[in-house]
């Protein structure tokens, strides 16, 4: 009910019976509380819409982990090694992050080389509820950086990470992803796992 047309409605009713002055008080002060009455309802709608879009804007992203059967990947300048486990992680539309993890040189340590890009034209994206996502099909992105990092026993970064721009491609089947990039300062980097 708008505005207008609640005041004309509370004139009606002070109309149709006579008042005394006490009337004409109990009647000023339910218009006064008639508005918020009237708006409650649409203000409870708006607190409880705020919390529905957030989950729905948090449902598209998040990220899936798998340990990996075989994982060999290599980090700027080093040879090929051994890694435990591939996330991918979508935290902005359009854009995925596959994120090679090992052990670090120390007990509980651990490094990581990620790539980064954005899916490719027809690439579906992964499914997420609650922060977990699930791949729904076959993956290319076309990459447009590498990074790596290390991490103590503790999970504590180790210094900022490396980072390269780069171009290149990450490729997610259904049991294997396969990266390869190339920094526009020559480092090259491979990495591979199957699950």
């Amino acid at each position: 009910m708008s505005l207008p047309a609640l005041r004309s409605a509370v004139a009606v009713a002070a109309a149709a019976r006579p008042c005394r002055a006490a009337d004409g008080l109990r009647a000023a002060a339910l218009w006064h509380r008639r508005p918020l009455l009237v708006l409650a309802p649409l203000l409870l709608l708006l607190l409880e819409a705020g919390p529905l879009q957030a989950q729905r804007r948090a449902d598209g992203f998040g990220s899936w982990q798998r340990a990996a059967q075989t994982c060999r990947r290599n980090l700027a300048g080093a040879e090929p090694a051994g890694c435990l486990s591939v996330q991918l992680s979508q935290q902005q539309e359009g854009v995925l992050s596959v994120r090679f993890i090992a052990r670090g040189s120390k007990p509980d340590s651990a490094n990581q080389l990620t790539f980064a890009g954005a899916l490719e034209a027809g690439a579906t994206p992964l499914a997420c509820k609650g922060g977990r996502c699930t791949p729904k099909g076959p993956l290319r992105t076309a990459l447009t950086s590498v990074s790596e990092a290390s991490f103590d026993e503790r999970g504590l970064a180790q210094g900022l990470p490396s980072a390269w721009p780069a171009e290149g491609r990450c490729q997610l089947e259904a049991s294997s992803v396969r990266c390869e990039a190339r920094a526009l300062s020559g480092e090259t980097w491979a990495a591979q796992a199957t699950f």
